[in-house]
């Protein structure tokens, strides 16, 4: 559902092309058109009326993620509230987007099995769902209480730097067109550590998605969003090591989770800027015609 703080009728599950054609001047009737391209039937887009200069928030309701798009500008206030002042007629969307687990194999480091308390620089290949770029391919594992080092969640976490620097990754599935959400806990080993986070596909141009510093003994939970491009069906995830206090010691990482943001319905909100008084709406069975008389 979609509300303003002017009144809007609500309709579920719109799958809209809207194409707006404004008609000015002293001609006695304006006509805007919008055709409109459903699934199996035709229905009528929400329209609000706003004068020119001022401003209305509209809120989203009865979904569970919102992503917000429009063809003039908005301001976020949360979620699922935008505040809006177009300078010409606009329309503004809003997705439900559903989250889906994505499970992609030893995402909490418990494989292989180290002894407890204890570490270990394993070959990656010994290390199922994971790479290094390490030149030396080894990733270094913790258990829980290993040197007075504590996992954040399960009995295992690993450190980007073995015997050198090195960035993590992984290669998910992810859908064209969805947004991927990535949490993972970090924590500096012997100090204040900077780990970032990059994404995009395998073989690259990958997008700087944020860096974070991790301090001692502390574990610092994170949750960043990347939205996939349109034909990008597999995504890497890097989990790079960017400073330490040297190139064999920094940056843990644990409990690493995906999930998948997939659109599931759509909803939108016309609005028309005019001095003119509030249109009239019609139907008919190809298109829906707002008119205003001068």
């Amino acid at each position: 559902m979609i509300k303003t703080n002017l009144w809007v009728p609500f309709y579920k599950e719109v799958f809209l092309i809207l194409f707006i054609f404004l008609h000015s001047g002293e001609a006695a009737n304006n006509n805007v058109v919008f055709p409109a391209v459903i699934q199996e039937s035709l229905i009528l887009p929400d329209t609000i009326y706003l004068e020119p200069g001022n401003d209305t928030t509209i809120t989203a309701q009865g979904i569970t993620v919102p992503r917000w798009s429009g063809t003039d500008a908005y301001t976020v206030m949360t979620d699922n509230v935008i505040t809006i002042s177009p300078k010409a007629s606009a329309v503004y969307r809003v997705s439900n987007l559903v989250e889906t687990s994505i499970e992609n194999g030893n995402m909490d480091f418990e494989l292989p099995i180290l002894p407890l308390g204890g570490g270990g620089q394993k070959p990656q290949d010994q290390v199922p769902g994971w790479r290094t770029t390490a030149p030396d391919g080894l990733i270094e594992l913790w258990s829980t209480g290993h040197l007075g080092k504590f996992s954040y969640s399960g009995n295992q976490f690993v450190e980007l730097n073995a015997k050198s620097v090195g960035h993590l990754y992984q290669d998910i599935p992810t859908p064209a067109g969805s947004r991927v959400k990535i949490s993972f806990a970090h924590q500096g080993r012997n100090g204040p550590d900077e780990m970032g986070l990059e994404a995009g596909p395998a073989a690259g141009p990958y997008q700087h998605l944020g860096s974070f510093v991790g301090i001692q003994n502390v574990w610092s939970p994170h949750t960043l969003y990347y939205d996939v491009p349109a034909g990008q069906t597999t995504t890497r995830i890097f989990f790079v090591s960017e400073k330490f206090s040297n190139i064999s010691v920094g940056n843990f990482l644990d409990a690493v989770k995906y999930s998948v943001l997939a659109e599931d319905t759509k909803d939108s909100v016309v609005v028309i800027v005019s001095e003119k008084l509030a249109p009239t709406v019609t139907t008919t069975d190809a298109a829906s015609i707002l008119s205003s008389s001068a």
